[in-house]
């Protein structure tokens, strides 16, 4: 029986992403794994060759589908125990001479397993490698930790995770989050690695297609264009912190992921701590920046000995990025209290 699904939520058309495929169905052939494609290319030429290319793959059809839309439909379709997602521009392999890690023996507390790592940009190759487990006993431990190796891209998160914390994670982003902004991979790594360790497996290759992130004007001009995509102004770029740390604090902080209430709150006080810092800090360092409101409020919540209430404080300071985002972000905490 397997134990991996391949999710991949494919766009590009036949051409773009045959070589993804091909190297996704001979990877998934090699290690007994399913491939699931979820298609919203709408190209009729690319279905007609994979529906039946092989007896791993699990062909849907997706089309009218947003991205994340079809990017959760992959992992509701997975049948196995672990996922790991695919993008159709980044390729899978595997390096023969290393052991392969048995997910069968996986422990309890362990959340899942991080490939080794290669980001690709065109024309030049590989320009970094990433060969880590997250190893630290405890979540906030582990998001430190993640923030130490990730060396600021968030390839990390193109890892094997347990499929149902997994999946009630990104259902949760995407039924209930008040944005649903495509930035959301920074927080959502942060929590899959608060909520357990991860091993490592150097037989599995992840080569990662960094093309769009390849300069800071491609990086920025990506940026503003996932802010707009969520109905956010282009300067958001200077609330992301505080973006994260909210979205981190609602990830953590709710009902039935694999923390205890102890480990949950060890959490939550590093996010009130640590990551909302990284916005106050910004805003103290460049204070003509932001609004007289801004910086009154990070007064307050400088000033803040308890988590609960600087992340109150910083529901009210999101309203300065878009009113009305206050209100959102307060039922939205709500409303997953109780999501199932």
């Amino acid at each position: 029986m397997a134990l991996l699904s391949l999710c991949m939520p494919s766009n590009r058309n036949f051409a773009g992403s045959r070589a993804a495929i091909e190297g996704a169905v001979a990877f998934a052939e090699a290690r007994d794994a399913e491939l699931v494609i979820s298609d919203n290319s709408g190209d009729a030429e690319k279905e007609a060759y994979w529906r039946d290319r092989s007896p791993c793959i699990r062909y849907f059809t997706a089309s009218g589908t947003t991205a994340f839309e079809n990017f959760l439909a992959t992992v509701v379709a997975a049948r196995t125990p672990f996922v790991l997602q695919l993008g159709d521009d980044d390729a899978i392999a595997l390096d023969a001479t290393q052991k392969a890690y048995d997910l069968s023996a996986l422990p309890g507390d362990f959340m899942g397993v991080r490939p080794r790592t290669e980001l690709i940009i065109t024309g030049v190759g590989v320009v970094r490698v990433k060969q880590f487990a997250i190893e630290a006993p405890g979540p906030g431990e582990r998001m430190l930790e993640y923030s130490r190796k990730c060396e600021s891209d968030n390839c990390g998160f193109y890892s094997i995770y347990r499929r149902e914390p997994y999946l009630n994670l990104i259902r949760l982003f995407a039924e209930k989050h008040p944005i649903r902004g495509d930035y959301i991979d920074w927080a959502m790594a942060f929590a899959l690695f608060a909520y357990g360790r991860m091993a490592y497996d150097p037989s599995i290759i992840y080569r990662y297609n960094a093309d769009q992130w390849s300069s800071r004007d491609k990086v920025m001009a990506k940026n503003k264009q996932i802010f707009a995509a969520a109905g956010l102004p282009d300067y958001t770029e200077k609330y992301q912190p505080l973006l994260m740390a909210l979205d981190l604090f609602v990830f953590l902080a709710r009902p039935g992921t694999p923390l205890t209430r102890e480990q949950a709150a060890e959490a939550v006080n590093l996010t009130a701590g640590d990551f909302l810092n990284a916005f106050t800090n910004q805003v103290l360092r460049n204070p003509e920046e932001y609004s007289e409101k801004m910086r009154y409020l990070v007064e307050l919540a400088v000033q803040e000995p308890s988590a609960l209430g600087r992340i109150h404080i910083a529901m009210v300071m999101v309203d300065e990025l878009k009113p009305g985002l206050k209100d959102a972000y307060v039922q939205y905490f709500q409303t997953a209290q109780t999501f199932s």
